[in-house]
């Protein structure tokens, strides 16, 4: 895979035309809204990573220290699975262009990640550092409050998972 810092890249759209990196996080539901000003902070802390079908998806190491944030995926597929102890696997999310993953990363301090990330085709995604979406936190209540809600509607979606799994054992 490869890390760049993104500066003025145009992420291409399927239909021939380009959007900024500013525009692609503007039209996701928790970005949605954000003064400019959080826009900026935010798209400066922005790199970008590609993946080959089937690679493991890292944390970004600087300097030996992991590169706290989340990951929004701009093109390609991955999936979120845990990996049994046999090998066996259960995919926990299927996910696409427009979808984030690893924002329990930006409140939880030091925690073990459970799932593993892979790359279902290639793969473009952007990495938020964990700095620049709490300095936005901090500054924007409404960002604050979208987060929240976004965060609450997965855990919402993970425990119907778990209760229909339950109901069909």
């Amino acid at each position: 895979f490869t890390i760049a810092l993104i500066r003025q890249i145009r992420i291409q759209r399927m239909d021939g035309g380009s959007l900024s990196v500013q525009e692609f996080l503007g039209r996701l539901p928790f970005f949605e809204g954000l003064s400019s000003t959080g826009m900026k902070i935010i798209t400066r802390s922005v790199t970008q990573r590609f993946f080959q079908k089937g690679a493991l998806i890292q944390d970004i190491i600087e300097k030996g220290v992991p590169r706290e944030g989340f990951h929004v995926v701009v093109n390609g597929t991955v999936k979120l699975l845990c990996v049994a102890q046999n090998g066996g696997e259960k995919v926990i999310r299927a996910l696409g262009p427009g979808d984030s993953f690893g924002e329990e990363k930006l409140f939880l301090d030091k925690i073990n990640t459970l799932v593993t990330t892979q790359a279902t085709s290639h793969a473009f995604l952007l990495h938020v550092s964990r700095d620049s979406v709490l300095a936005v936190l901090q500054r924007d209540p409404a960002f604050a409050m979208r987060m929240l809600s976004h965060i609450s509607s997965r855990v919402y979606t993970l425990l119907q998972d778990i209760e229909a799994y339950t109901l069909k054992s």
